[in-house]
Parts: C-alpha cells; structure tokens; sequence
C-alpha cells in the first residue's frame, strides 16, 4: 500500500519550507544574492544543509520562489483592495495603492528579487517578464472595459498598459536604488493622477 502523507505532515513540511524561505530572504538581505551560501541559509532556517537541498536544488531556486512569493503578495492586495470598489477607474486606482503598499512593507525582498539578483542567470529576467506580462494584461483588461464604458477616448490598450506598469516599476525601482520618492507611498496620488490623464479618463 503506497504511503500517504498525513495533514499534519503536510502542514509540517509546508512549515519547515516557510522557514528556509524566510532564512533566505533574511540572508540575501544582509549579505546579497552573490554573497549568500545555501550553508548559511540552512544554519538560520535550522534545519541541515542536506535537508535544504531537499527543498530547493540551489540559490536560483529559492530566488523563483521568492519572486512568486513577493508576485502573490501583490496579486492577493490588488484582488482584496479592488473588491470593496465599483468602477474601472477606482479599480485601476485601488490596484495601484494596493501594490504601492506591498512593496513598502516588503522593500527587503523587493530588493532581493528586482536589484540584488539581476542578472545572476538569464532565467531571472524571463521570471520577471512574465511578472511584468502579468500585470500589464491586467491593466488591459480594466483598460477595455473603460473603453467599452465610454469613459475613455480611442486608445492602443495593450500599449497604454504596458506604459502603465512601466511607470509603476520605475518609481519602484527609484526608490529601492536611491530611496526616492520616501515613503514610496507617498508616490501614489501623483502616479495615479499622471497616469488617468495619460490615457484621458474622463474621470
């Protein structure tokens, strides 16, 4: 009879997995992607190394992870802030402050994902691509809807939406570079107004 994992397995090992992320996101903070060691990770994560390399094969590994955890979180706010909205317009808005707070309580792993590991292996910038393909299509579809609703003028969606998220991820990387605009929130009433009336919403 083939074994089969307990509930109170799975939770067990969904904790230990938890923990070695939460070790590396602390150890690439502190020391950087290239100059953390998966040695390390397991010393802090309290667990050994081999049993690291049960979870995650490499580095590269923990970085996806990482992206995917830091992608979650601002997919999971924008979900919950557009929910108490009504309008495409006050959904566009709401989506833009939700991610804006997530990056501002999770600078440390911004950082990781968007700055320290860029560049390390061509699967990063792939990872990220279709992050940022993500989102823009999110933004296209709010876009068309505001199109059909006539509260737009004629306009290239796609290509509004792709300059959209651009100018979400450039404030996001200004201030995860040089710490402009502080507090990245502080950002939101500015980046929301240039981008309605980049694409004419007739507000």
């Amino acid at each position: 009879m083939a074994y089969q994992r307990t509930k109170k397995v799975e939770e067990r090992l969904a904790a230990r997995e938890l923990a070695i992320l939460d070790a590396a996101r602390q150890v690439f903070a502190e020391r950087g992607y290239h100059g953390s060691a998966m040695r390390e990770i397991a010393s802090r994560a309290g667990v050994a190394t081999g049993t690291l390399y049960l979870y995650f094969a490499n580095k590269e590994a923990l970085y996806v992870a990482l992206l995917e955890r830091l992608t979650s979180l601002v997919l999971q706010s924008i979900v919950a802030a557009r929910s108490t909205r009504s309008g495409v317009l006050s959904k566009l808005e709401a989506s833009i402050t939700a991610a804006m707070m997530v990056f501002a309580e999770n600078g440390d792993l911004a950082r990781i994902v968007l700055v320290q590991a860029a560049g390390a292996d061509p699967s990063f910038e792939d990872r990220l691509s279709q992050v940022h393909r993500a989102l823009a299509d999110f933004v296209r579809k709010d876009l068309e809807e505001a199109l059909a609703a006539g509260v737009l003028p004629a306009l290239d969606c796609e290509v509004a939406a792709l300059a959209w998220v651009g100018t979400f991820y450039e404030v996001v990387m200004s201030w995860l570079r040089d710490g402009r605009p502080d507090p990245l929130q502080s950002s939101v009433p500015t980046l929301v107004a240039y981008n309605l009336r980049a694409i004419g919403a007739r507000t």
